[in-house]
């Protein structure tokens, strides 16, 4: 890029006036975003309870396996 504009990207869009693009998206913009974002987090979260139960399962499997019997601490 040559000098001229490098320096005209750098300068700041004028206030916004007639006819002038927004500085800023629309709030509508950062709404659909946040409800996306907080559909996602809510889908994180049940995704997470799902694994602690799988994993609360998992580990009573294990400590029934892991516990000796009767009969080996008999020898």
């Amino acid at each position: 890029m040559n000098m001229a504009c490098q320096q005209q990207q750098k300068k700041p869009r004028a206030i916004n006036g007639p006819g002038a693009e927004p500085k800023f998206p629309a709030a509508r913009y950062f709404q659909v975003h946040f409800e996306h974002l907080q559909a996602q987090l809510e889908d994180t979260r049940q995704s997470l309870a799902g694994l602690h139960e799988q994993l609360a399962e998992l580990n009573g499997k294990l400590q029934f396996h892991t516990e000796p019997s009767r009969s080996d601490l008999k020898k």
